[in-house]
């Protein structure tokens, strides 16, 4: 498998630190890219996908790669605990919650939850946190919403990639919570508290 494949991503690889006894959370997982990247650097990584057939994938490329310190969650980390509809589009890293430019095969419903919820709930169960990454094409606002208590508890370095128009808006909230925009590459953007 091959794990970066666009220019941005080279450029970007730097910013996933994480120490050996660390925990990565990867919102928006795909077919596990930086699951896959981490899975030595990270004791433990929590990844989220909501999309069925991505979700598979993303437990295939686990099951083949032999990794065990891996949870996955087929869920929409959300604001709220709620359904939603979700758009699948011809590129699964198109995905999303909201409608956007390109091909939309299918509207699905996929289950919404805060990440407080999976807290709360003793289903992923922390004692530190180091590192987050964000790839939710669109939803990214929503996401850091539903994750503020975990984000002021440990304050991990945050990797997002953010749609316009919600850079400012996303930026203006992490700044509330704690956090400083230290560099950004394309739609990407590292913040550290």
């Amino acid at each position: 498998m091959r794990l970066l494949n666009n220019n941005f991503e080279r450029e970007i690889q730097d910013w996933f630190q994480c120490p050996k006894n660390g925990v990565f959370i990867d919102v928006g997982a795909n077919i596990g890219r930086y699951v896959i990247q981490l899975t030595n650097k990270a004791s433990k990584i929590i990844a989220f996908e909501p999309s069925p057939d991505t979700f598979k994938t993303l437990n295939k490329n686990i099951e083949i790669n032999n990794i065990s310190n891996v949870e996955t969650h087929q869920v929409a980390l959300w604001n709220k605990d709620e359904p939603l509809e979700f758009y699948i589009y011809t590129s699964s890293g198109r995905n999303s919650v909201g409608i956007k430019p390109g091909t939309i095969i299918k509207k699905i419903i996929v289950q919404g939850k805060r990440f407080q919820t999976f807290i709360e709930n003793g289903i992923v169960k922390l004692n530190r946190l180091d590192l987050v990454k964000i790839d939710v094409e669109g939803s990214e606002y929503e996401v850091i919403q539903g994750m503020e208590v975990m984000l002021k508890t440990f304050y991990p370095r945050l990797i997002v990639e953010i749609k316009e128009p919600n850079e400012i808006k996303v930026i203006q909230k992490l700044k509330q919570i704690g956090y400083v925009l230290i560099k950004k590459v394309e739609e990407n953007h590292l913040f550290i508290a």
